[in-house]
Protein backbone atom coordinates (compact mmCIF):
# COMPACT_ATOMS: atom_id res chain seq x y z
CA UNK A 1 0.00 0.00 0.00
CA UNK A 2 1.20 3.76 -1.42
CA UNK A 3 -0.42 6.42 1.18
CA UNK A 4 0.51 9.94 1.42
CA UNK A 5 -0.56 12.87 4.19
CA UNK A 6 -3.27 14.98 1.85
CA UNK A 7 -5.73 17.81 2.44
CA UNK A 8 -9.26 17.85 0.81
CA UNK A 9 -11.71 20.18 -0.14
CA UNK A 10 -11.91 24.23 0.66
CA UNK A 11 -11.58 23.05 4.81
CA UNK A 12 -8.46 21.42 3.77
CA UNK A 13 -9.22 18.59 5.62
CA UNK A 14 -6.60 16.16 7.06
CA UNK A 15 -6.70 12.86 5.09
CA UNK A 16 -4.36 10.07 3.13
CA UNK A 17 -4.87 9.87 0.03
CA UNK A 18 -3.25 6.30 -1.68
CA UNK A 19 -3.54 3.40 -3.63
CA UNK A 20 -3.48 -0.55 -2.50
CA UNK A 21 -2.20 -3.27 -5.11
CA UNK A 22 -4.37 -5.97 -5.98
CA UNK A 23 -4.52 -9.14 -8.37
CA UNK A 24 -7.14 -8.51 -11.03
CA UNK A 25 -7.70 -11.62 -11.04
CA UNK A 26 -8.67 -12.41 -7.46
CA UNK A 27 -9.32 -15.89 -7.70
CA UNK A 28 -6.15 -16.91 -9.19
CA UNK A 29 -4.38 -14.85 -6.76
CA UNK A 30 -1.36 -14.25 -9.47
CA UNK A 31 -0.86 -12.42 -12.75
CA UNK A 32 -1.74 -8.81 -13.71
CA UNK A 33 -2.06 -6.48 -10.94
CA UNK A 34 -4.23 -2.65 -10.54
CA UNK A 35 -4.30 -0.35 -8.20
CA UNK A 36 -6.72 0.63 -6.01
CA UNK A 37 -7.27 4.64 -5.24
CA UNK A 38 -8.93 5.42 -2.12
CA UNK A 39 -8.73 9.00 0.31
CA UNK A 40 -9.38 8.35 3.95
CA UNK A 41 -10.53 11.55 5.47
CA UNK A 42 -9.36 11.72 9.05
CA UNK A 43 -12.17 12.49 12.08
CA UNK A 44 -11.70 15.05 14.59
CA UNK A 45 -11.43 12.85 17.63
CA UNK A 46 -10.47 9.14 15.85
CA UNK A 47 -11.84 6.36 16.89
CA UNK A 48 -10.64 4.01 14.46
CA UNK A 49 -14.07 4.13 12.79
CA UNK A 50 -14.94 4.80 8.97
CA UNK A 51 -17.74 5.31 7.17
CA UNK A 52 -17.41 4.17 3.58
CA UNK A 53 -19.29 5.75 0.90
CA UNK A 54 -20.10 4.70 -2.87
CA UNK A 55 -21.48 7.22 -4.95
CA UNK A 56 -23.44 4.59 -7.33
CA UNK A 57 -23.13 4.03 -10.75
CA UNK A 58 -22.05 1.64 -11.88
CA UNK A 59 -19.06 3.75 -12.56
CA UNK A 60 -18.98 6.78 -10.64
CA UNK A 61 -15.34 7.56 -8.33
CA UNK A 62 -15.99 7.64 -5.05
CA UNK A 63 -12.62 9.85 -4.48
CA UNK A 64 -14.71 12.38 -6.46
CA UNK A 65 -16.69 13.06 -3.95
CA UNK A 66 -13.82 13.91 -1.42
CA UNK A 67 -13.68 17.66 -1.82
CA UNK A 68 -17.47 17.80 -1.40
CA UNK A 69 -17.56 15.45 1.72
CA UNK A 70 -14.49 17.45 3.45
CA UNK A 71 -16.64 20.07 3.40
CA UNK A 72 -20.50 19.38 4.39
CA UNK A 73 -19.15 17.32 7.36
CA UNK A 74 -16.96 20.29 8.58
CA UNK A 75 -19.54 22.62 8.45
CA UNK A 76 -23.24 21.32 8.39
CA UNK A 77 -22.73 18.00 9.26
CA UNK A 78 -20.07 18.13 11.43
CA UNK A 79 -20.91 15.50 14.21
CA UNK A 80 -20.42 13.16 11.42
CA UNK A 81 -16.85 13.31 11.20
CA UNK A 82 -16.57 13.86 15.05
CA UNK A 83 -15.09 10.25 15.77
CA UNK A 84 -15.55 9.03 12.66
CA UNK A 85 -12.90 8.73 9.39
CA UNK A 86 -14.67 9.04 5.67
CA UNK A 87 -13.44 6.09 3.35
CA UNK A 88 -13.79 7.01 -0.09
CA UNK A 89 -12.64 3.76 -2.76
CA UNK A 90 -12.73 3.85 -5.67
CA UNK A 91 -14.27 0.75 -7.23
CA UNK A 92 -12.27 -1.06 -9.82
CA UNK A 93 -12.82 0.52 -13.08
CA UNK A 94 -13.65 4.00 -12.13
CA UNK A 95 -11.88 6.98 -10.75
CA UNK A 96 -8.15 6.13 -9.68
CA UNK A 97 -8.44 2.48 -9.90
CA UNK A 98 -7.56 1.48 -13.23
CA UNK A 99 -10.49 3.36 -15.13
CA UNK A 100 -12.43 2.25 -17.78
CA UNK A 101 -13.14 5.15 -19.57
CA UNK A 102 -15.21 5.55 -22.80
CA UNK A 103 -16.22 8.34 -24.28
CA UNK A 104 -19.59 7.76 -25.82
CA UNK A 105 -20.25 11.61 -26.18
CA UNK A 106 -17.72 13.16 -27.98
CA UNK A 107 -18.13 16.76 -28.21
CA UNK A 108 -16.49 17.58 -31.98
CA UNK A 109 -19.18 14.33 -33.35
CA UNK A 110 -22.87 15.35 -32.12
CA UNK A 111 -23.62 13.00 -35.11
CA UNK A 112 -23.16 10.68 -32.92
CA UNK A 113 -24.01 11.09 -29.70
CA UNK A 114 -27.77 12.16 -30.89
CA UNK A 115 -28.03 9.16 -33.09
CA UNK A 116 -27.12 6.47 -29.88
CA UNK A 117 -27.10 6.45 -26.49
CA UNK A 118 -23.95 4.06 -27.08
CA UNK A 119 -22.85 4.78 -30.93
CA UNK A 120 -22.13 1.23 -32.05
CA UNK A 121 -18.70 2.15 -33.38
CA UNK A 122 -17.34 3.96 -30.40
CA UNK A 123 -18.88 0.85 -27.95
CA UNK A 124 -16.50 -1.76 -30.32
CA UNK A 125 -13.39 0.88 -30.68
CA UNK A 126 -13.19 1.59 -26.27
CA UNK A 127 -13.78 -2.25 -25.90
CA UNK A 128 -10.87 -3.31 -27.85
CA UNK A 129 -9.11 -0.87 -26.13
CA UNK A 130 -10.02 -1.63 -22.79
CA UNK A 131 -9.28 -5.20 -23.63
CA UNK A 132 -5.79 -4.90 -24.72
CA UNK A 133 -4.59 -4.35 -20.90
CA UNK A 134 -7.90 -5.50 -19.01
CA UNK A 135 -9.78 -8.62 -18.20
CA UNK A 136 -13.46 -6.86 -18.54
CA UNK A 137 -14.70 -9.95 -17.20
CA UNK A 138 -13.14 -9.03 -13.84
CA UNK A 139 -14.31 -5.92 -13.01
CA UNK A 140 -17.67 -7.11 -11.46
CA UNK A 141 -19.71 -5.75 -8.47
CA UNK A 142 -18.31 -8.92 -6.51
CA UNK A 143 -14.48 -8.81 -7.35
CA UNK A 144 -14.56 -4.98 -6.12
CA UNK A 145 -16.59 -5.73 -2.96
CA UNK A 146 -13.37 -7.64 -1.75
CA UNK A 147 -11.32 -5.01 -3.66
CA UNK A 148 -13.00 -2.43 -1.04
CA UNK A 149 -12.30 -5.15 2.23
CA UNK A 150 -9.13 -5.62 1.20
CA UNK A 151 -8.54 -1.94 1.77
CA UNK A 152 -10.43 -1.85 4.97
CA UNK A 153 -7.73 -4.47 6.63
CA UNK A 154 -5.04 -2.20 5.06
CA UNK A 155 -6.12 0.72 6.69
CA UNK A 156 -6.82 -1.32 10.17
CA UNK A 157 -10.40 -0.83 10.36
CA UNK A 158 -12.40 -3.52 12.37
CA UNK A 159 -15.74 -2.65 10.25
CA UNK A 160 -17.50 -0.16 8.39
CA UNK A 161 -20.14 1.83 8.23
CA UNK A 162 -21.41 1.55 5.13
CA UNK A 163 -23.37 4.04 3.09
CA UNK A 164 -24.37 4.33 -0.44
CA UNK A 165 -27.26 5.42 -3.01
CA UNK A 166 -28.18 3.93 -6.10
CA UNK A 167 -25.82 0.87 -7.08
CA UNK A 168 -23.75 1.80 -4.65
CA UNK A 169 -27.14 -0.09 -2.14
CA UNK A 170 -26.60 -2.97 -4.48
CA UNK A 171 -22.25 -3.03 -4.00
CA UNK A 172 -22.98 -2.69 -0.11
CA UNK A 173 -25.65 -5.51 -0.03
CA UNK A 174 -23.41 -7.63 -1.68
CA UNK A 175 -19.95 -6.53 0.66
CA UNK A 176 -22.39 -7.67 3.33
CA UNK A 177 -23.34 -10.40 2.05
CA UNK A 178 -19.28 -11.80 1.46
CA UNK A 179 -17.84 -9.74 4.56
CA UNK A 180 -20.50 -10.07 7.23
CA UNK A 181 -17.60 -9.23 9.67
CA UNK A 182 -16.35 -6.03 8.17
CA UNK A 183 -20.13 -4.69 8.76
CA UNK A 184 -20.71 -2.03 11.18
CA UNK A 185 -23.98 -0.42 9.91
CA UNK A 186 -25.28 0.42 6.81
CA UNK A 187 -27.23 3.48 5.53
CA UNK A 188 -28.95 2.77 2.11
CA UNK A 189 -30.10 5.81 -0.04
CA UNK A 190 -32.61 4.40 -2.95
CA UNK A 191 -32.41 0.64 -2.52
CA UNK A 192 -31.65 -1.59 -5.54
CA UNK A 193 -31.59 -4.92 -3.83
CA UNK A 194 -29.19 -7.54 -5.97
CA UNK A 195 -31.68 -9.93 -8.29
CA UNK A 196 -34.92 -7.09 -7.94
CA UNK A 197 -33.56 -4.15 -9.43
CA UNK A 198 -32.02 -5.05 -12.61
CA UNK A 199 -30.53 -2.51 -15.35
CA UNK A 200 -31.88 -0.33 -16.71
CA UNK A 201 -35.52 -1.93 -16.44
CA UNK A 202 -36.41 0.19 -13.54
CA UNK A 203 -35.52 3.67 -15.49
CA UNK A 204 -38.70 3.68 -17.73
CA UNK A 205 -41.12 3.59 -14.70
CA UNK A 206 -38.75 5.71 -12.87
CA UNK A 207 -38.70 8.47 -15.60
CA UNK A 208 -42.77 8.30 -15.81
CA UNK A 209 -43.32 8.98 -12.36
CA UNK A 210 -40.78 11.79 -12.37
CA UNK A 211 -42.44 13.24 -15.59
CA UNK A 212 -45.70 12.84 -14.29
CA UNK A 213 -44.43 14.90 -10.65
CA UNK A 214 -42.98 17.51 -13.01
CA UNK A 215 -46.52 18.44 -14.90
CA UNK A 216 -48.13 18.11 -11.79
CA UNK A 217 -45.96 20.70 -10.16
CA UNK A 218 -46.70 22.70 -13.46
CA UNK A 219 -50.19 22.89 -13.15
CA UNK A 220 -50.04 23.53 -9.46
CA UNK A 221 -47.69 26.92 -10.62
CA UNK A 222 -49.48 29.81 -11.22
CA UNK A 223 -46.64 31.13 -13.65
CA UNK A 224 -45.93 27.78 -15.22
CA UNK A 225 -49.32 26.99 -15.33
CA UNK A 226 -50.49 30.30 -17.37
CA UNK A 227 -47.34 29.89 -19.68
CA UNK A 228 -47.72 26.09 -20.77
CA UNK A 229 -51.44 25.38 -19.86
CA UNK A 230 -50.97 22.36 -22.33
CA UNK A 231 -47.71 20.81 -21.03
CA UNK A 232 -49.09 17.26 -20.61
CA UNK A 233 -50.37 17.02 -24.11
CA UNK A 234 -47.78 19.12 -25.51
CA UNK A 235 -45.04 16.66 -23.86
CA UNK A 236 -47.46 13.49 -25.48
CA UNK A 237 -47.21 14.82 -28.41
CA UNK A 238 -43.35 15.31 -29.07
CA UNK A 239 -43.10 11.59 -27.42
CA UNK A 240 -44.97 10.51 -30.51
CA UNK A 241 -42.86 12.27 -33.01
CA UNK A 242 -39.97 10.30 -31.67
CA UNK A 243 -41.75 7.05 -31.89
CA UNK A 244 -42.19 7.55 -35.49
CA UNK A 245 -38.31 8.20 -36.15
CA UNK A 246 -35.55 10.31 -35.32
CA UNK A 247 -36.14 13.82 -35.58
CA UNK A 248 -33.65 16.20 -37.59
CA UNK A 249 -32.16 19.78 -36.93
CA UNK A 250 -29.50 21.45 -36.55
CA UNK A 251 -27.22 22.20 -33.57
CA UNK A 252 -23.88 23.93 -33.23
CA UNK A 253 -21.03 22.12 -32.88
CA UNK A 254 -19.03 23.32 -29.66
CA UNK A 255 -15.62 22.32 -31.19
CA UNK A 256 -16.32 23.80 -34.12
CA UNK A 257 -18.90 26.12 -33.55
CA UNK A 258 -20.80 25.74 -36.77
CA UNK A 259 -24.22 24.64 -37.44
CA UNK A 260 -24.51 21.44 -38.41
CA UNK A 261 -27.14 18.76 -38.89
CA UNK A 262 -28.26 15.84 -36.51
CA UNK A 263 -30.82 13.15 -36.29
CA UNK A 264 -32.40 13.09 -32.74
CA UNK A 265 -32.82 9.40 -32.16
CA UNK A 266 -35.78 8.44 -29.51
CA UNK A 267 -33.42 6.96 -27.22
CA UNK A 268 -31.10 9.91 -26.73
CA UNK A 269 -34.27 12.23 -26.65
CA UNK A 270 -35.84 9.96 -23.79
CA UNK A 271 -32.90 9.67 -21.73
CA UNK A 272 -32.20 13.81 -22.36
CA UNK A 273 -35.79 14.31 -20.09
CA UNK A 274 -34.53 11.55 -17.46
CA UNK A 275 -31.68 13.00 -16.91
CA UNK A 276 -32.70 16.72 -16.61
CA UNK A 277 -34.74 15.39 -14.15
CA UNK A 278 -32.32 15.01 -11.88
CA UNK A 279 -31.46 18.17 -11.22
CA UNK A 280 -34.97 20.35 -10.02
CA UNK A 281 -33.04 23.98 -11.21
CA UNK A 282 -32.28 21.97 -14.58
CA UNK A 283 -35.79 20.39 -14.80
CA UNK A 284 -37.71 23.41 -14.61
CA UNK A 285 -36.81 24.01 -18.09
CA UNK A 286 -38.47 21.19 -19.28
CA UNK A 287 -41.93 22.52 -19.97
CA UNK A 288 -40.40 25.94 -22.80
CA UNK A 289 -38.18 23.25 -23.92
CA UNK A 290 -40.98 20.68 -24.95
CA UNK A 291 -43.64 23.87 -25.95
CA UNK A 292 -40.47 25.10 -28.16
CA UNK A 293 -40.28 21.64 -29.83
CA UNK A 294 -43.75 21.20 -30.03
CA UNK A 295 -43.69 24.46 -31.82
CA UNK A 296 -40.82 22.78 -34.36
CA UNK A 297 -37.98 24.59 -32.65
CA UNK A 298 -35.76 21.83 -31.31
CA UNK A 299 -32.85 24.37 -30.99
CA UNK A 300 -33.47 24.39 -26.58
CA UNK A 301 -33.53 20.47 -26.88
CA UNK A 302 -30.22 19.91 -29.01
CA UNK A 303 -28.64 22.22 -26.04
CA UNK A 304 -29.97 19.89 -23.18
CA UNK A 305 -29.67 16.66 -24.89
CA UNK A 306 -25.81 17.77 -25.84
CA UNK A 307 -25.28 19.34 -21.83
CA UNK A 308 -26.84 15.87 -20.21
CA UNK A 309 -24.73 13.71 -22.49
CA UNK A 310 -21.40 15.29 -21.79
CA UNK A 311 -22.85 15.53 -17.89
CA UNK A 312 -23.26 11.91 -17.89
CA UNK A 313 -20.20 10.78 -20.07
CA UNK A 314 -17.61 12.83 -17.59
CA UNK A 315 -19.81 11.73 -14.20
CA UNK A 316 -18.60 8.05 -14.74
CA UNK A 317 -16.55 5.29 -16.13
CA UNK A 318 -18.83 4.42 -18.85
CA UNK A 319 -16.56 1.28 -19.82
CA UNK A 320 -17.02 -0.07 -16.36
CA UNK A 321 -20.64 0.72 -16.29
CA UNK A 322 -21.03 -1.65 -19.03
CA UNK A 323 -18.68 -4.31 -18.10
CA UNK A 324 -20.68 -4.66 -14.96
CA UNK A 325 -24.19 -4.38 -16.40
CA UNK A 326 -23.27 -6.51 -19.17
CA UNK A 327 -22.25 -9.16 -16.54
CA UNK A 328 -24.97 -9.00 -14.09
CA UNK A 329 -27.90 -7.48 -15.67
CA UNK A 330 -28.79 -7.65 -19.30
CA UNK A 331 -28.63 -11.25 -19.77
CA UNK A 332 -31.06 -11.94 -17.22
CA UNK A 333 -33.15 -9.39 -18.81
CA UNK A 334 -36.43 -11.53 -20.93
CA UNK A 335 -38.90 -9.66 -23.93
CA UNK A 336 -41.29 -10.34 -20.80
CA UNK A 337 -39.66 -8.15 -18.66
CA UNK A 338 -39.43 -4.93 -21.15
CA UNK A 339 -42.67 -5.05 -21.76
CA UNK A 340 -43.78 -5.15 -17.95
CA UNK A 341 -41.64 -2.63 -17.19
CA UNK A 342 -41.98 -0.41 -20.25
CA UNK A 343 -45.96 -0.67 -20.76
CA UNK A 344 -47.60 3.01 -20.18
CA UNK A 345 -44.45 5.00 -20.00
CA UNK A 346 -42.79 8.06 -22.20
CA UNK A 347 -39.77 5.99 -22.60
CA UNK A 348 -40.83 2.52 -23.70
CA UNK A 349 -38.23 0.03 -24.24
CA UNK A 350 -35.84 2.84 -26.63
CA UNK A 351 -33.33 2.45 -23.14
CA UNK A 352 -33.47 -1.05 -22.35
CA UNK A 353 -32.82 -2.20 -26.29
CA UNK A 354 -29.81 0.76 -26.36
CA UNK A 355 -28.07 -0.65 -23.40
CA UNK A 356 -29.15 -4.60 -25.27
CA UNK A 357 -27.59 -3.87 -28.24
CA UNK A 358 -24.48 -2.28 -26.88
Amino acid sequence: MKTAACRIGQSRAAAICGTLTVFENRAAHSGRTIEIGFIDIAAKHPSHRAIAFNPGGPGAAATDNAADFADVTAGALATLRDTYDLLLVDDRGTGKSAPQNCDFAPAAHPELYFNQLWPDALVRSCRDQLAAHADLSLYTTSIAADDLDDVRAALGYPKLVLFGGSYGTKFYLDFARRHPDSVESIFLEGVAPPHFYILPLPMARGAQTAIEHLEAACRSDRTCSAHFPHFSEHFAAVVRRFDAGPVSFAVRNSVTHRLQPVALSKEVFVETIRHTMYFPAAAAFIPVTIERAYRGDYTPLGEMASQMSQLFSDLQADGLNLSVTCAEDIPFITDADVVRYSAGTFEGDARVRAQQRA
